[in-house]
């Protein structure tokens, strides 16, 4: 699977915007999984200042590595499967509720099928971890 360049271009131009909300997207993404799956807040430790810097840094980490993403699977955190698609749904939301309509539709689909493709990645390599394993 390949970022269509439309993908690569929204990601980029929105994700500063994202960065510099970091923190407020992030309490919104955590209020949302939390709500979804309490045992989440378990596993992620609720939320912190750390996390709000890790995600800043995911983002902009992302943003301006996405035409080159295959070359960050170091970078790339584990993401727990049984999650993955719960925090999927919670960072769109999040970014649609505290963008609101700035939230365009072409935004939104962008930060999907790039947060799609990159979980393909981490899967991937988790499972050639555990088959080198």
């Amino acid at each position: 699977m390949c970022l269509s360049p439309k993908t690569v271009e929204v990601c980029k131009l929105s994700a500063p915007v994202i960065a510099k909300h970091s923190k407020t997207v992030t309490s919104r993404l955590y209020e949302k999984l939390y709500k979804k799956s309490p045992r989440a807040k378990e596993l992620f430790g609720g939320t912190s200042e750390a996390q709000y810097k890790q995600f800043k840094r995911a983002i902009t980490l992302f943003s301006k590595n996405i035409d080159k993403i295959k070359t960050m699977d170091c970078s790339i955190p584990h993401i727990d499967y049984e999650y993955n698609t719960m925090i999927e749904k919670s960072l769109l939301q999040a970014i649609k509720d505290v963008f609101g309509d700035a939230a365009t539709n072409d935004i939104i689909e962008a930060w999907k099928e790039a947060y799609i493709f990159l979980g393909d990645i981490v899967i991937t390599r988790e499972k050639e971890l555990c088959a080198s394993a």
